[in-house]
């Protein structure tokens, strides 16, 4: 969680590549970090992102203009 924390409020631009089965998109960013978040985002679609909440496997956030 510790390496994690550092990523908290971090923004940045996020492929994203997969839909889970709880309606969430899952994406990643240029390290490869596995992000979380609630948005509607077409796969393979790049968008920036804000990080506002980690855990010990992966970070969430949410779509920022």
């Amino acid at each position: 969680l510790e390496n994690n924390q550092k990523w908290l409020k971090w923004k940045g631009q996020v492929l994203f590549d997969e839909k889970t089965e709880d309606g969430s998109t899952k994406g990643r960013n240029f390290a490869y970090k596995p992000i979380f978040v609630k948005d509607k985002i077409e796969i393979g679609r790049i968008c920036n992102v804000i990080i506002n909440k980690v855990t010990n496997h992966c970070l969430y956030g949410k779509i920022s203009s």
